[in-house]
């Protein structure tokens, strides 16, 4: 539980420097790395990271396509570790879901206030934070 706590806390400050700045670091990416790996140990989950070249490879083409930012990618394959493969899909599930939800809000709040300056992009750390971690929650 307190390794979870711990992946909150580094999502809260990705959240607040991708909805801020666009921006997801390495630093931040290999510190949930990090974390989940450990959390990967932990549960035995090690069927997980049979995942993590697919999602790179999936995560690459879409960057490439300009779908997807490379931060984005990296952020969730270090999240993936942690998801046991039977929660993987419903977690990609929840995070389109709720990618969907900051999109649409984003641009409600564009349209119809005057003062909230358009920035280039979706935020999407924000729904795979989320999403990863209510992924890991169910996996533990």
């Amino acid at each position: 539980m307190e390794w979870w706590l711990l992946l909150a806390t580094i999502s809260i400050y990705i959240c607040y420097q991708d909805v801020l700045r666009r921006i997801i670091s390495n630093r931040s990416c290999c510190a949930v790395f990090a974390v989940c790996s450990v959390l990967c140990f932990l549960t035995d989950n090690y069927a997980a990271t049979v995942y993590i070249v697919p999602i790179f490879l999936i995560g690459f083409v879409l960057f490439i396509l300009k779908a997807i930012a490379a931060g984005d990618v990296k952020l969730f394959a270090a999240f993936s570790v942690a998801i046991s493969p039977e929660y993987l899909l419903l977690t990609v599930v929840s995070i389109l879901i709720f990618g969907g939800m900051v999109g649409c809000t984003q641009w409600f709040l564009e349209k119809n206030c005057r003062s909230i300056k358009s920035q280039y992009g979706v935020p999407y750390g924000v729904p795979i934070c989320i999403g990863s971690l209510l992924g890991i929650a169910a996996s533990i």
